[in-house]
Parts: C-alpha cells; sequence; structure tokens
C-alpha cells in the first residue's frame, strides 16, 4: 500500500548526539489499580522545575487526575481541588501554565470547565464553565499577546455538534477566550466548515505563535469519502489574528492518509492527533501520524509563515512493519524539536508498545535516530483484568476499554527553557497501566542513551 502523493521525504543525519536520560519515575503510585490513559504535562515559565501533569483514569466512572513537581519531575504530589476531592469528573485533560506561574487544568463532563491554581498545580478552584455542551477533545493555551494588543488571553477550544430545529448539522468549531486569567470565560464563537467541501473530524491541536496568532489545527475529509478502508485528509489551518473574534478560511495543511472505521482494528491505532509547537522565531512544527505502506508512521512538518504553506514532511519513526501511534511534539529553549512516541516495532503481533525518542537541532530538516527510553513493554489490551477485542462479541470498539489500545489519544511532552524535555506518557504497572514521568537532555556533550531495565 502507497502513499498517495508519492513517498515522504527521510530525515536522517549521519551523526547526532544521542539523548540522555535524566530520570524517569512513576507519577500515579498513589492509585496502582486504576487503569490511566491519555496524558498531558506543562512547565511553569517563571520556574522550569514546576510542573504539572494530569491524564484521564478509566474505573466506574472516567475521571481526570493532576499531579504537580517542584523538583523538575524527580517526585510528584497529586493534587486536590481546594477543600474537595482528588480528581476531576470528565475526560480528554489539558493543561498549560500562563505568564504569571498560574496553571490550569481543562476536564470535560456535561461541562467544559477551566480549573486553575495559583500555587503551581497543586490546589485547584471550584473552576470556571464555558459556555456549550458536549465539547469533544478541548485545548488551552495562553497568549501574553496578540498583534492588536488585546492584552493576554487564555484561549480554549475544541468541537462540539450543533442542533438546527432538531436536526444535527456537522460539528463546529468552538473557541473561548479569557481576558481575565481564567476567571470566567464567554460564550465561545462558532465556526463551521463548509459541509460540501470539508467535514472536520476533530479540532487537532492549538497554538500560538511568537506574533500571537492563534492556530488551530483541523483534522478534515472530503465532504464524500465512501467506504473504503484507507482514506485520504488534510491537517487544514485556521488562524485569528484578532484574539479569537475570527479566523482565516481553512487552509489545507499536510496531508495524511489514515483507516477508517472499515478497518476498525486498524484505524483505532490512528486516533492520536496532531502534536504542536511554536519556536521563539516564529516557526511552527507539527508532529502527525501518517499511514504508510500499511502501517502508521510519525512525520514531521514545519511552516515559517502562520500556517499559511508547510514544509514537505520529514519521515521521524523508522520504517517498520508495525504501528507507532500517539506522537508528542515540544521545542525547547535552545530550539531544539523533540517527538516522542508508542512505538511497537518489539511485538511482531502489533499489539505492546514501548517510549521511543528523536529530536532534530537543525529545525527540523533531519532527526536523530529512534531511540528508545524505556525497555519494558506495555500492553493495554492485557493490562490488569485484560481487554479483549469487542469485535469478537459484537460491541462498539469506541464504546469500550478497547477504544484505549493506545493507553489514550494524546502523550505529554514540554520543552524546557534550560534545553530538553519533559515527557509524560502511559505504562505498564504492576497492577494497571499508570502515568509516569522522564526527562531527557539532547546536549551535545550528553552520554549515550541510559536503557531501562523496566523493573
Amino acid at each position: 500500500m502507497t502513499l498517495l502523493g508519492g513517498p515522504r521525504t527521510a530525515g536522517r543525519p549521519q551523526n547526532r548526539p544521542p539523548a540522555r536520560l535524566v530520570h524517569s519515575v512513576e507519577v500515579s503510585t498513589d492509585e496502582p489499580g486504576a487503569r490511566h490513559v491519555e496524558c498531558v504535562v506543562a512547565v511553569n515559565p517563571r520556574d522550569p522545575n514546576n510542573l504539572v501533569a494530569a491524564s484521564m483514569v478509566l474505573d466506574a466512572g472516567e475521571r481526570v487526575v493532576a499531579y504537580a513537581s517542584r523538583d523538575g519531575g524527580r517526585s510528584w504530589a497529586r493534587s486536590k481541588r481546594a477543600g474537595k476531592s482528588a480528581s476531576f469528573r470528565g475526560l480528554d485533560p489539558a493543561v498549560a501554565f500562563d505568564q504569571d506561574g498560574n496553571a490550569f487544568v481543562v476536564s470535560i463532563d456535561d461541562e467544559l470547565t477551566v480549573w486553575k491554581s495559583t500555587d503551581g498545580g497543586f490546589t485547584w478552584d471550584g473552576g470556571a464553565v464555558v459556555g456549550g455542551r458536549a465539547w469533544d477533545r478541548p485545548w488551552i493555551a495562553y497568549g501574553a499577546t496578540t498583534p492588536n494588543d488585546a492584552g493576554p488571553r487564555l484561549y480554549v477550544a475544541g468541537k462540539m455538534p450543533v442542533t438546527v430545529f432538531g436536526r444535527g448539522s456537522p460539528d463546529i468549531i468552538g473557541v473561548s477566550a479569557s481576558a481575565d486569567r481564567g476567571a470566567a470565560f464567554p460564550f465561545p464563537r462558532l465556526f463551521l466548515l463548509d459541509p460540501d467541501k470539508q467535514l472536520l473530524n476533530v479540532v487537532s491541536g492549538m497554538v500560538l505563535d511568537a506574533r500571537g496568532r492563534v492556530l488551530l489545527m483541523l483534522r478534515t475529509f472530503p465532504a464524500s469519502t465512501g467506504d473504503q478502508p484507507l482514506i485520504a485528509g488534510s491537517f487544514s489551518t485556521i488562524v485569528s489574528d484578532d484574539a479569537g473574534r475570527t479566523f482565516s478560511p481553512p487552509r489545507d495543511g499536510p496531508a495524511f492518509q489514515t483507516y477508517s472505521h472499515a478497518a476498525e482494528g486498524k484505524s483505532m491505532f490512528g486516533l492520536g492527533f496532531t502534536s504542536l509547537a511554536a519556536d521563539p522565531a516564529g516557526a511552527i512544527y507539527v508532529g502527525f501520524l501518517d499511514a504508510v505502506e500499511g502501517w502508521y508512521r510519525v512525520f514531521v512538518a514545519k511552516s515559517v509563515d502562520g500556517g499559511l504553506t508547510w514544509s514537505e514532511p520529514v519521515a521521524v519513526s523508522d520504517a517498520v512493519e508495525t504501528d507507532a501511534s500517539t506522537p508528542a511534539l515540544a521545542v525547547d529553549g535552545r530550539g531544539a524539536v523533540g517527538v516522542t512516541w508508542y512505538d511497537r516495532r518489539a511485538d511482531p503481533t502489533d499489539g505492546c508498545y514501548q517510549l521511543y525518542f528523536a529530536s532534530s537541532q537543525d529545525g527540523g530538516r533531519t532527526f536523530s535516530p529512534n531511540q528508545r527510553l524505556d525497555a519494558r513493554m506495555t500492553c493495554p489490551l492485557a493490562s490488569g483484568a485484560g481487554v479483549s477485542d469487542p469485535r469478537a462479541s459484537g460491541d462498539d470498539p469506541l464504546t469500550s476499554e478497547y477504544r484505549f489500545k493506545n493507553a489514550g489519544d494524546t502523550q505529554g511532552i514540554a520543552g524546557l527553557p534550560g534545553g530538553g524535555f519533559q515527557l509524560t506518557w502511559i505504562r505498564a504497572g504492576e497492577r494497571e497501566m499508570q502515568l509516569w514521568s522522564t526527562a531527557v537532555s539532547i546536549d551535545a556533550s550528553a552520554a549515550p542513551l541510559s536503557r531501562s531495565s523496566g523493573r
């Protein structure tokens, strides 16, 4: 099976310094029997040793848990809501800091709620509700400036369904910007793609560039894709230069292929979103999955004009006959681009993964060799009591834990101001899948990568 439009560019240098594993610790030690999935991480710009991480927990009712660190991720403490529980009802966590060191975490239940912490993520307030219902995969980002000097804004974006006189319509994009540092959010501004041209699958990422412009990346498909198992789409971008009040028309971004629900087991590997990051010079990077020659692989593309055009995607993960999934990308304070993903090359059955990493020090033109950061195999469908393939019983894979065969749709990565990256990811524990934190350095003087024994 070949890629539409020809093969992707391979970005392999002759010599690159290897990554160095600084430390790797289990975060969710307080709940060893709870299944953790879908994680995120953010670093405090005023104190790079202060980190906040969050993940979903699947048990009697889905919930989000958060943890905070003051020592660069070497140790973590479970966050609490002020005087209340140690978790947030809902799904799809996202985290961010503002320039003053306030932390924010998002969760969606019946409503989308933004929780604020003024003590580095250890305790959280009662939360600000963003209008609208049935939000899906929200993102949060902070911008200290905007092109028209509108002032600092905290942005939330995602998608939601709408009903028009009793009938469902295509999903719409929702964007809300708080001007009071998350105390309140106005009802979101709503944007609809032309349903005769494009169908919105999801808002796949949000980033603010060096000029304060808001860029949303949309995972879109043609209005009619048919019933074929392999379908082609585009990561379209829309850009706002007025603090989210208006957006440009969609611009075609990197093209990709993915498997549809006609190949349900295969399609699950491609559920991860894009991962976006901006560097101080104004460039924007995107990491994403593309189905090439029958397997999902990780690619990176770059835009230097605010998402108007994108470079030819560069292959990051090796061309192996297993599926990569859940890529995450960030830029550190020295301009290095780091990419991490779940890699299954050690399991010919394509079921179990290990954490892999690669980096670029030339603006995303080439990437270091693929490096395994942890030796332990994580097998989401065999963890704990085990999760069987629901297709054998006729159940819907999207409404079962089989939906999380990638351990969720996101993993966390944050670039550190002094260089290097902080990762959060899902790793097999002794009883269930757990939230882990890993820090890596890519200094030229770094020693060869330290291989974990995997306990």
